[in-house]
């Protein structure tokens, strides 16, 4: 299952974590898959005002992000964990761990230089958005 547009930094990334293991079919039959869109300085003012309503600084999203998938990585690799950071987890271990080996590929999105930076180094694939070319 492909979201197309998630907007992580306004999610707690433990409850994120656990998300697609949720929506896994009992079957096993479909891979767990979850595409992060980062959000470039030209947002709407609508996806500012989420940010603000959340709480969370806009202007801090981008290292936000990258916490959260280090953090969701960690988790998914079924074993205990200690974090700390923007969030703090003591001996946390999700259970049962995700069907994919690692967790779910995770896909940025963008169109931005930047977005495609943080998509081959972060990310395991891009869907492309926003402004910009394929090229």
């Amino acid at each position: 299952m492909g979201t197309a547009v998630l907007l992580p930094m306004l999610r707690n990334p433990v409850l994120l974590a656990r998300s697609p293991i949720r929506w896994r079919p009992s079957t096993r039959s479909a891979k767990d898959a979850l595409s992060w869109v980062s959000v470039p300085r030209e947002t709407p003012p609508a996806i500012r005002m989420e940010f603000e309503a959340a709480g969370v600084p806009f202007e801090k999203r981008i290292g936000r992000m990258i916490e959260e998938i280090q953090l969701c990585r960690a988790l998914w690799s079924g074993e205990k964990i200690d974090w700390e950071g923007r969030w703090t987890v003591k001996r946390g271990q999700l259970a049962p761990k995700p069907f994919t080996a690692g967790g779910p590929p995770l896909w940025g999105g963008g169109g931005v230089p930047g977005a495609l930076e943080r998509a081959g180094t972060y990310f395991d694939g891009w869907f492309p958005s926003g402004p910009g070319t394929p090229r």
